[in-house]
């Protein structure tokens, strides 16, 4: 079965160490100017166009429509998982308090990396661990108040205490490899935690680099093109890093498989075989089983064929036996459509930009019973300052105060 990532609803992006030349923070663009495929970026740029490249994945990925969306302006999360307009006005105070810095060559290697391949999507961990488009300049152990703004490659922003205030939190280096990322420790962006205990239950869990050869215990232990061969995820780390099997191979994992090669047919009790699903009509199983703008159609419990992603107004197709218009649309009446609009009836909010419930709302849009706590509500818009909320994406402000539960703009500390 395919490992579906959270891509799609809520992308940390983690930044790296080093020197940058100074860049400027561009102020009001909205677009790319220079084309999403140029050297540089800058930061309204690298919003614009990772939500593009985002909307690309969505589309050939997931086999699912994207017409219908703003592809420019997508609700993902970014740097230490912000809505974009809480991210860009925090960015915005750290670059100018000398706390951070943009690294516009970076980012749009940030860009590349996500664009035409599905291969990523085998992928558990950060997709972008290792981009750094932000640069931070504050040392360990000094004052921060987020991630991005720490100088060494990885580190966290937090407090020793749990505490939120604003000088409470500073940067915290994580563990280098070999080292122990026990009990609620951590390891660098190329690193992995791998999961271990002893005899006595005793956790002596160690950051390990993911290469070939390298111990694993699970999938997610290992870098792309290798799968953790005998590891089972029971904290042994039995496994061992070992390179991915290409097509025909007997597999019980995507992870096992090469390149953008699927593991079809697996099941708890039995393999399967890696399985090139770009192709139409290639044998594959789970909803989002196939690549090239395709869903996998067929009944439940059984391999299904690779079939061209449905678009609005299409009649419903069906995947694993129910009916089935992508991620971006609900089977509606017998007709894949957007979920509702602004003012429709609804009893949930979408899932980041999946919206495929026809009781839920568009992309961009929430149901207000989130907020009322009633068992139905509206489909409405962002909210603004000072309205009632429950999470940051229901607020224009893209951030909802834990405190009092208002939206608002997120604090900046001023130390």
């Amino acid at each position: 079965m395919r490992i579906v990532a959270a891509l799609l609803v809520a992308v940390p992006l983690v930044t790296a160490c080093g020197e940058v030349p100074p860049a400027a923070i561009d102020a009001g663009t909205d677009g790319a100017t220079g084309g999403c495929d140029a050297s540089s970026l800058t930061v309204d740029e690298f919003f614009v166009c990772f939500s593009r490249a985002a909307c690309s994945l969505i589309d050939d990925c997931f086999g699912s429509t994207t017409t219908h969306l703003d592809c420019d302006h997508l609700p993902l999360f970014l740097f230490n998982d912000l809505t974009q307009v809480a991210a860009r006005r925090m960015l915005d105070d750290s670059v100018a308090r000398g706390r951070a810095q943009w690294n516009p060559t970076a980012a749009a290697g940030c860009v590349a990396r996500i664009t035409g391949t599905c291969e990523l999507m085998k992928d558990g961990g950060d997709l972008l661990a290792e981009c750094g488009a932000i640069v931070g300049n504050v040392n360990d152990g000094a004052a921060c108040q987020a991630d991005f703004e720490c100088a060494t490659a990885g580190a966290r922003c937090e407090s020793p205490s749990g505490g939120q205030a604003c000088g409470s939190k500073v940067c915290r280096k994580p563990a280098a490899t070999g080292q122990s990322c026990a009990n609620g420790g951590f390891c660098g962006p190329t690193d992995y935690c791998v999961a271990k205990r002893d005899p006595n239950n005793m956790d002596i869990s160690l950051c390990e680099s993911g290469a070939a050869g390298r111990p694993c215990d699970g999938g997610d232990d290992c870098d792309p093109g290798l799968f953790c061969n005998g590891g089972h995820n029971d904290s042994t780390a039995a496994g061992t890093c070992t390179a991915a099997k290409p097509a025909g191979s007997i597999c019980s994992d995507d992870r096992e498989c090469l390149g953008e090669l699927l593991c079809v047919g697996d099941t708890s009790t039995t393999t399967g075989i890696c399985r090139d699903v770009r192709a139409a009509g290639a044998t594959c199983d789970g909803i989002f089983g196939c690549f090239g703008h395709q869903y996998c159609a067929g009944p439940s419990g059984s391999t299904g064929t690779c079939t061209a992603a449905l678009t609005v107004g299409a009649p419903c197709g069906m995947a694993q036996g129910q009916p089935w218009c992508g991620a971006t649309l609900a089977c509606d009446g017998g007709t894949c459509q957007p979920a509702g609009a602004v003012g429709a009836t609804c009893t949930r909010s979408s899932d980041g930009v999946f919206a495929s419930d026809p009781n839920s709302c568009s992309t961009g849009l929430h149901c207000s019973n989130e907020v009322s706590g009633a068992p139905t509500g509206a489909c409405e818009g962002p909210l603004g300052d000072g309205a009632a909320c429950t999470s940051d994406d229901q607020c224009t402000a893209g951030f909802c105060d834990p405190n009092n539960r208002q939206c608002g703009p997120v604090p900046l500390c001023s130390f």
